[in-house]
């Protein structure tokens, strides 16, 4: 009778025993669970987020990338007319020493100016807006593929670099940067023509110009798509027209000491 009562008190303690064990392992397997699905969520938001954010930026430069290329002469106007407008600007705080001109890079070194001509502003965005803009717009992507193709090859590349700075750039580009801030300072076309050969003559003009744009154009022609070439000239424009602008503001402190 003992011996059975004792049987029976053993398979309850390990039928106890099991139970306990089996539901702490239940419990346990739970609780995995909830953090696991606790962390899920986690995971998606932070996913989702980040597909997100792909997603705007991609929308960003695709709405960037098609107002250039369904208004290419608005773009080009308003690109080129503010990076003129900025880098006449940071000409204008800048001004020479009383000593010759030091070039680092095709980049004159200049001191702080005083005042800041707004007119003298106006002519270099409007040179900037009409002429780099809307006009190389006209020249570059519509009459170039005309008169030379629109193949990428080095000799159409340079056939295009070659008339670009032997025709366009004396002839065309230079002059009417002249002509623009003649009209805006009111004086004569003749006096605008005999600043730019003073400045061709005396100054290095058109090498500077070529020193910088003949590797520029070869990037522009034969890398650049078509519908972004006006802004890339206008990027490495900013470090140009800091040239420019400073070559016509010395030569104004010269005939005013004068």
């Amino acid at each position: 009778m003992l011996r059975k009562y004792l049987s029976l008190r053993n398979a309850s303690l390990v039928a106890a025993v099991f139970f306990e064990q089996t539901n702490a392992f239940q419990m346990k397997s739970a609780f995995l669970h909830m953090n696991t699905r606790g962390l899920h969520p986690q995971k998606k938001s932070s996913s989702l987020q980040m597909a997100l954010d792909a997603d705007d930026v991609t929308n960003t430069v695709s709405a960037i990338s098609n107002f250039y290329e369904t208004s290419p002469f608005l773009s080009a106007f308003l690109t080129c007319g503010a990076k003129a407008s900025a880098a006449d600007f940071v000409a204008q705080k800048r001004t020479d020493d009383g000593e010759e001109n030091k070039v680092v890079s095709d980049i004159a070194i200049l001191k702080e100016k005083k005042n800041f001509e707004g007119s003298r502003n106006l002519a270099f965005l409007l040179y900037g807006g009409l002429y780099q803009g809307m006009a190389q717009e006209l020249i570059y992507n519509h009459f170039f593929p005309i008169w030379f193709g629109q193949s990428t090859e080095l000799s159409t590349v340079a056939t295009k670099v070659s008339f670009d700075m032997l025709i366009l750039t004396p002839f065309l580009c230079l002059p009417i940067a002249y002509f623009v801030k003649a009209i805006i300072f009111r004086y004569s076309m003749g006096e605008a023509l005999e600043r730019y050969w003073y400045d061709v003559q005396n100054k290095g003009l058109i090498l500077k110009y070529w020193s910088l744009w003949c590797p520029v154009q070869f990037l522009t022609f034969g890398i650049i798509p078509p519908h972004f070439r006006i802004a890339f000239i206008a990027f490495i424009s900013l470090f140009w027209l800091i040239i420019l602008s400073s070559i016509s503001a010395r030569q104004e402190d010269i005939e005013q000491e004068a």
